[in-house]
């Protein structure tokens, strides 16, 4: 719930794109997934991922 109030904000301020780093290892990173957050860069124990929330 707390990811998409946060994501519904960002919307409703007019941000069109969010972004985040997640450790592999955290469970969540699975739920930003199931969110729309893809992939965009991978380290050697983190990803960076993005989504396009539109405005």
């Amino acid at each position: 719930m707390l990811l998409r109030a946060v994501l519904d904000t960002a919307r409703e301020r007019g941000i069109r794109t969010v972004s985040l780093s997640v450790e592999r290892a955290n469970f969540a990173a699975r739920l930003y997934v199931a969110e729309g957050f893809c992939t965009v860069e991978s380290f050697e124990d983190a990803d960076t991922m993005v989504a396009e929330i539109g405005a």
